[in-house]
């Protein structure tokens, strides 16, 4: 009984002795240092000038379905003159005055 106990404590302490030796050869605090690379430089190749300007789009080119084509010249509207401004101003004037007398007239009826 008493070898058994003591085979059982000496497996478990070389388990342990083992498992601190592997902790302790595993975790290095100092790591080796490693060589940095240089960062590698561009190569700066000039660009080469261009004489002709360089077509991106042809799309004018083609005629579109949704695109429509006006032959004739938009006719522009008459410009009002401040004579015909002040006109129409004191017509509207005079008809929301009217409109303002009627519902006043039916607000007396009530």
């Amino acid at each position: 009984m008493k070898s058994e106990t003591f085979k059982i404590k000496f497996v478990f302490a070389a388990i342990v002795l083992i498992g601190f030796f592997a902790a302790v050869f595993a975790t290095s605090a100092q790591t080796p240092r490693r060589r940095t690379n240089r960062p590698v430089q561009p190569i700066v190749l000039p660009t080469p000038l261009q004489t002709l300007p360089v077509i991106i789009s042809r799309a004018d080119d083609i005629p579109s379905e949704n695109q429509t084509t006006i032959s004739e010249p938009i006719a522009q509207p008459p410009e009002e003159t401040v004579d015909d401004k002040i006109d129409a101003s004191n017509q509207r004037i005079k008809e929301l005055n009217t409109r303002i007398k009627s519902l006043e007239s039916t607000r007396k009826n009530e």
